[in-house]
């Protein structure tokens, strides 16, 4: 055996300890390369901000977006690594891997990381404050040196999150981003009995005395000055409850959330744990508490509640019997989140620190589905991992559970999200303008933020007091005339309807659309050039002509409109003969001529197919193009999605379709003048084949 400093052995350690440092120097590198890629990329999309951004864009006109979003990215790199020190110190390494994994792929964290609202500043504050003062009060290892750093880092984070409002920024006040964190270490170390008790009495004191100041803003008055400092600045927007925090949780951490509840019941390990559940409840509660005056925001102290989730995964892997009781808890709350995104899908909004805001109806769909998608996904790779036996996982359960919540996460952070902004943000229809406008031709704005016309530089800016006269002033511009200006109009996709009537009455076609389709803002233009084609999502629905291959019926209601006939369609648009077994989605389009416009009244239309002893029913009690702008000279399309119930087996079932009145809970409808009826004003449509 050849001794360890034996000439015969040191070359071949030095030449493995080189070997070490170049492997462990390729992979650091690595990963800040792909870090910087994933920054790098998030930053630069959407080209143009989303409606959340607008305020602060607007302030540094042509700033590109990016540079504005890159300062947000650096802080919440910065929290990132710092949470990590802290938790690296008190646990271990794979702790504060988990914490990371966590907080990383938490729509609360990443998102504001990813925009420039800046709202990312007090939450990445609130970490560094807990993590400085837990390195120095409560890690016994740490020397004086390094305790003297750490008080420095949570003083500079503190006086950050206070010159904020300075720079644009969000103030959330000391009580949140400080006293929270204060408290919660200082109890810790007392409780826990650690050696720094003096040091742990001395921050409970500085963060009592900030909980004293403030209850002492609100009672001489919260729009002082010390009110903003303490407290945070109000908010202007829609007050909020003070269950906030519920739907901040809920909807926030993603696909985490089933996990919360569990992690903030747990047992304290240590004392750096302890201090992390005492800084998530108190957190919860300061929000709750200040809802009412800064309005809907993310909650400040995300950072605990990470850590809190991330010390559970990690007890969890030396478990060996199945948590059966932790399986059905994530399954329960999983399940009852996405199906209040499925109700409600303007709550995944909140992850911007927003509730008055509301997602386009065409896009809800999609957008709650991506979320919904990554909630399930989280929910049976975890239950997986959570009852499966031991020896099936190559690593211990918390890592398994990590890994299913860190996947769920990436298609937040990588699809879900960046879809959900790209809807959000009028960057299509400005990119439109921007390549087809010529100088001098104006640009009008209608349910479009007037701060937009940032990116518009050096335009002729017309905003429009209305969907209507939008729609006018649009229909005004010259036509056919050689080198004659277009006029572009910037509009809410909810405006469409309303400015196509009025384009449609001018000149009997539908308003020409050049961006922005499937957004929440759209580009329209007085008329096409050249190759120019129109990308309108009401070509489908308002036509010149009856389609082809239309099954006839015509009927004609009050003599107003006449039911020229229907088709069957699938998903895709490609008529079907027959509706396909299995819950199968199809669409019934029935093509309407309107004779003249209908009496002032509010109508429905419906759908029945009959069927004994119960029938399919259909109802729109709003139509994608309203009735009250149908005129004389319009085709209309009126498309039911129909998914027959198991019962409806192969076979032909009768068909009806009819004009109701609202609310369309009785049997009032609009009358049959002419054509076929059953007698009670449903328009027979033949037999609907079921094979």
């Amino acid at each position: 055996m050849v001794p360890v400093d034996s000439p015969t052995n040191a070359p071949g350690l030095l030449h493995r300890g080189r070997a070490g440092r170049l492997e462990s120097a390729a992979a650091l590198a690595a990963a800040v390369l792909g870090v910087a890629l994933v920054v790098a990329w998030e930053v630069a999309r959407p080209r143009l901000p989303a409606p959340f951004e607008l305020g602060i864009a607007a302030r540094a006109p042509g700033v590109p977006a990016w540079a504005l979003r890159l300062p947000m990215a650096a802080t919440a790199l910065l929290g990132l690594g710092v949470f990590y020190t802290f938790l690296r110190r008190a646990a271990d390494r794979g702790a504060a891997g988990y914490a990371v994994a966590v907080l990383a792929t938490a729509p609360a964290w990443f998102v504001q990381g990813r925009t420039m609202t800046g709202a990312i500043v007090p939450m990445a504050c609130s970490a560094l404050v807990l993590a400085g003062l837990g390195i120095a009060v409560l890690d016994e290892s740490a020397t004086t040196r390094t305790k003297q750093l750490a008080f420095a880092a949570a003083a500079v984070a503190a006086a950050a999150s206070v010159l904020a409002s300075r720079w644009g920024m969000p103030n959330r006040g000391l009580v949140a981003v400080v006293a929270v964190p204060a408290i919660a270490v200082g109890a810790a170390g007392l409780l826990w009995k650690t050696p720094a008790r003096g040091t742990a009495k001395a921050v409970l004191a500085v963060g009592l005395a900030l909980g004293g100041v403030a209850a002492a803003a609100t009672i001489t008055g919260t729009g002082s000055w010390l009110g903003e400092v303490v407290l945070g600045s109000a908010s202007i927007a829609t007050k909020t409850t003070f269950e906030a925090p519920v739907a901040a949780i809920a909807y926030g951490l993603v696909p985490w959330t089933p996990i919360v509840p569990l992690a903030l019941a747990r047992r304290p390990s240590s004392a750096a744990h302890l201090a992390l559940l005492i800084a998530a409840v108190l957190a919860v509660a300061v929000h709750a508490v200040l809802a009412p005056r800064t309005g809907s925001t993310t909650l400040v102290g995300v950072a605990a509640i990470a850590g809190a989730v991330a010390l559970m995964l990690r007890s969890l892997e030396s478990s060996t019997r199945p948590a059966l009781g932790i399986a059905c808890t994530v399954l329960v709350i999983g399940w009852l989140v996405a199906h209040d995104v499925k109700l409600a899908p303007e709550r995944i909004l909140i992850a911007f620190g927003a509730t008055d805001a509301a997602i386009p109806a065409a896009n809800a769909t999609a957008s709650s589905l991506a979320i919904r998608s990554s909630i399930w996904l989280f929910m049976v790779l975890s239950c997986v991992a959570l009852v499966v036996p031991r020896a099936w996982l190559p690593a211990g359960r918390g890592l398994a559970i990590v890994a299913a919540g860190a996947f769920a996460g990436l298609v937040l952070r990588a699809h879900a999200y960046p879809e959900l902004l790209s809807r959000l943000s009028p960057g299509a229809a400005f990119d439109a303008w921007a390549h087809s406008h010529r100088p001098g031709e104006p640009l009008g704005l209608v349910g479009v933020d007037l701060r937009s016309v940032a990116f518009a530089p050096g335009t002729a800016i017309a905003p429009q007091r209305d969907a209507p006269t939008a729609g006018r002033w649009l229909a005004s511009a010259a036509h056919g005339v050689p080198e004659e200006p277009r006029r572009f109009l910037a509009l809410a996709a909810g405006e469409l309807p309303r400015v196509n009537a009025e384009y449609r009455g001018a000149h009997g076609k539908n308003v020409p659309v050049l961006g922005g389709s499937g957004s929440a803002t759209l580009l329209a233009t007085s008329s096409l050039l050249g190759s120019e084609r129109s990308d309108n999502p009401l070509d489908a629905i308002v036509l010149g002509a009856a389609p082809r291959a239309l099954r006839p019926i015509g009927a004609v209601l009050d003599d107003r409109l006449e039911a020229l006939g229907w088709q069957l369609t699938d998903d895709d648009g490609h008529a079907i003969d027959a509706v396909p077994r299995g819950g199968k989605t199809v669409h019934v389009r029935v093509a309407l001529a309107v004779k003249a416009a209908l009496a002032s009244g509010a109508y429905c239309t419906f759908l029945h197919v009959d069927h004994t002893p119960s029938r399919f029913s259909a109802e729109h009690r709003e139509l994608p193009y309203p009735i009250a702008l149908w005129r004389p000279g319009d085709v209309v399309i009126d498309d039911f999605t129909v998914k027959l119930p198991a019962h409806f087996r192969a076979g032909s079932y009768r068909m009806f379709w009819g004009v109701g009145l609202l609310p369309c809970e009785d049997d009032r409808r609009l009358g049959v003048t002419a054509g076929p009826t059953d007698g009670h004003d449903r328009i027979p449509g033949g037999t609907l084949e079921v094979r």
